[in-house]
């Protein structure tokens, strides 16, 4: 008796993942199968009655090894359903159905039920397997291809069939495993393409095998092979469009437009192992002169990508001017050539410099935000012309919205090509010394975002901003605020603006 015992607490420290409970006193059983089901091939079901708080189904093989083990939680008077998986028990063998019931704490763990069982065998997967196209396989036609298959005998059984074809050199090695195709039993009958690249294999002859492996492990249900001829592209290769990514190129190599891409459609790489060559040519406008042939950059999913830097093969800018583009696919002599758009190269560069431009505080302001308690005063309380006072809680005290003063200013910078970056410094100062006071400057980004640079102190003077990129708006315009609340004054009499761009010069 305490050997059973002890085997029962090993079965419920399965179950519950290796946790193992003490036995206290055994309760009755009252569990037992009410239907069993062994038609489905790698199946058990059916259903039991229990009135015990947890119950576990159990499925072995006839040497004792668990194919499947579930717990249940089940209602006195209600049939429960239940499922058992056999796929790693042989088909046809008998195997044994046990039915335990525990406490709701899994504990107290009998054998309310068992019973043996024959399991079904459905019998194998019929497989009939034919390639999807006829050889030869012109690759320009079909740079993917199958073997059509088509599964019979597959609806009274449970489990994955996986299929995939396998490319073979002469003596039988696996050269390539192509990408599987997986189905999910029970299905009907029905036709799948199980897929194998010809473009990866290349021209020639050459041997498949395809494997369709059944439900259960290791099981192999079938395996055919198939001799394929691959041909290069019975027609040229085709160009169906060049597009560019900029219609203008400045050769100089400072970061401005200084190289473009070419695409050209249909990615001609997928074809690469045919032999299939590509380039772009560069010719002058009337292309009447061949001035220079770039190889291929990279690849997309869809494109072919030539990067031209407005340089001839030496490295030498070319002159200013329009330029012509082919695109060019070889494939065994046949040519195929698609003119595309134009380029034109630009001598010109970028050239640094600096803008500085000193603004009063009332000059450049453009709105305000005044709570009820605060007010801006112009001029200043240090009677700077042009100055602004910015006066936190002086009529009262009713809360931060009331205590709130904003000015709001804006400014135009020279055009540029490209801004490199803004700085506003702030001329000002607490309008006294007691208590010390301070201020808040802010930049307005492109993007609309308000973004806190700085906090100018007490003491009159020049407060330094910070540079950022990405203030200039597209009217050219700069906007920052000031802001002091919570009893805080401040008195700003300008503000100094630096901007750093770039224009464009001739060489």
């Amino acid at each position: 008796m305490r050997r059973h015992l002890i085997h029962l607490v090993s079965a419920v420290g399965l179950a519950l993942g290796g946790a193992t409970l003490p036995l206290t006193a055994a309760h009755a059983a009252t569990g037992t199968f009410a239907t069993i089901d062994t038609s489905v091939d790698g199946q058990v079901s059916g259903t039991f009655t229990s009135e015990a708080g947890r119950a576990r189904v159990e499925l072995r093989g006839p040497d004792g090894r668990v194919s499947d083990q579930r717990g249940y939680t089940p209602t006195a008077g209600v049939p429960t359903a239940f499922q058992a998986y056999a796929l790693v028990l042989e088909p046809g063998s008998t195997a044994t159905l046990t039915l335990t019931e525990c406490d709701a704490d899994w504990g107290n763990c009998v054998t309310a039920d068992e019973r043996t069982v024959t399991l079904a065998d459905a019998g194998p997967v019929t497989v009939a397997a034919e390639p999807a196209d006829a050889s030869p396989i012109a690759v320009s036609e079909h740079p993917e291809s199958s073997i059509r298959v088509t599964l019979g005998n597959t609806e009274n059984r449970v489990g994955h069939l996986r299929m995939y074809v396998e490319w073979l050199d002469a003596d039988g090695w696996t050269l390539a495993e192509f990408p599987d195709t997986e189905v999910e039993l029970p299905q009907p009958a029905a036709t799948y393409d199980v897929g194998f690249s010809p473009t990866y294999m290349g021209p020639g002859v050459h041997r498949l095998r395809l494997n369709v492996r059944g439900p259960r492990p290791g099981q192999v249900t079938t395996t055919q092979e198939f001799t394929v001829e691959v041909v290069t592209n019975p027609t040229p290769p085709k160009i169906t469009a060049v597009t560019l990514s900029d219609t203008r190129v400045y050769p100089t190599r400072d970061g401005y437009r200084d190289s473009v891409e070419i695409r050209t459609s249909p990615m001609w790489g997928y074809h690469e192992d045919l032999g299939i060559e590509a380039r772009l040519e560069i010719w002058n406008a009337d292309r009447t002169q061949l001035l220079r042939t770039l190889d291929w950059s990279y690849e997309t999913a869809a494109s072919t990508v030539f990067i031209w830097t407005g340089r001839a093969a030496d490295g030498t800018r070319m002159p200013a001017g329009v330029y012509a583009t082919r695109a060019v696919y070889t494939d065994d002599g046949r040519e195929t050539a698609y003119d595309g758009p134009s380029i034109t190269v630009v001598r010109k560069h970028l050239e640094a410099r600096t803008w500085r431009k000193v603004v009063t505080a009332a000059d450049s302001r453009v709105r305000q935000e005044v709570g009820h308690c605060s007010r801006v005063r112009s001029p200043s309380r240090h009677g700077w012309a042009g100055s602004l006072g910015l006066y936190s809680n002086v009529k009262c005290h009713d809360g931060f919205d009331a205590s709130k003063v904003r000015t709001i200013h804006r400014a135009l910078v020279p055009a540029a090509t490209r801004h490199d970056g803004v700085q506003i410094d702030v001329y000002g100062g607490s309008p006294d010394l007691s208590p010390p006071d301070w201020a808040q400057l802010s930049y307005r980004l492109r993007d609309g975002r308000w973004i806190g640079v700085t906090s100018p102190q007490s003491p009159v003077g020049w407060h330094t901003g910070s540079s950022y990129a990405g203030m200039v708006h597209t009217d050219r315009s700069v906007q920052w605020d000031m802001r002091v609340n919570r009893g805080k004054r401040y008195d700003v009499r300008s503000f100094r603006i630096t901007a750093r761009y770039r224009v464009l010069v001739n060489d």
